[in-house]
């Protein structure tokens, strides 16, 4: 069944089991905290307004940390991209330097006649070797 599942319902699914997590530590917290009679079938005065107080600081904290998060996130993200973005440029620069220091292209009737006077040439000395010696 959530092999069926699109990335959209993965998502909603993660986001609700969060919001899941996070209310039931908050209920556990403020909980935990603020009830302390189990005398009475309701909340005294007290207990509620400590409730409240902890489920709003809680929240509040929440809020905040995400805020940062996103922050933090956004900086990060930012930082990856002139990254990349340097590493194009560094990559486009060899490249343009590569083609530049390369040697030219030489036509092959130009290489074939540069190496047929090398040939002469080298020929010519051992001839000239040969007769002063």
């Amino acid at each position: 069944m959530a092999s069926n599942l699109g990335a959209d319902d993965k998502n909603n699914i993660r986001n609700f089991r969060d919001f899941l997590l996070l209310y039931n530590k908050l209920t556990e917290s403020c909980f935990s905290r603020c009830v302390s009679n189990f005398n009475y079938r309701q909340l005294t005065g007290d207990e509620e307004t400590c409730i409240e107080h902890c489920s709003n600081k809680y929240i509040k904290v929440n809020h905040r940390l995400m805020a940062i998060f996103m922050d933090i996130q956004g900086k990060k993200q930012q930082t990856a991209i002139e990254q990349i973005n340097k590493m194009t440029e560094d990559q486009q620069q060899m490249a343009r330097n590569t083609d530049t220091n390369s040697a030219p292209v030489i036509n092959s009737t130009e290489q074939t006649e540069e190496d047929t006077r090398t040939r002469t040439e080298n020929i010519q000395a051992s001839d000239e070797n040969l007769i002063f010696t």
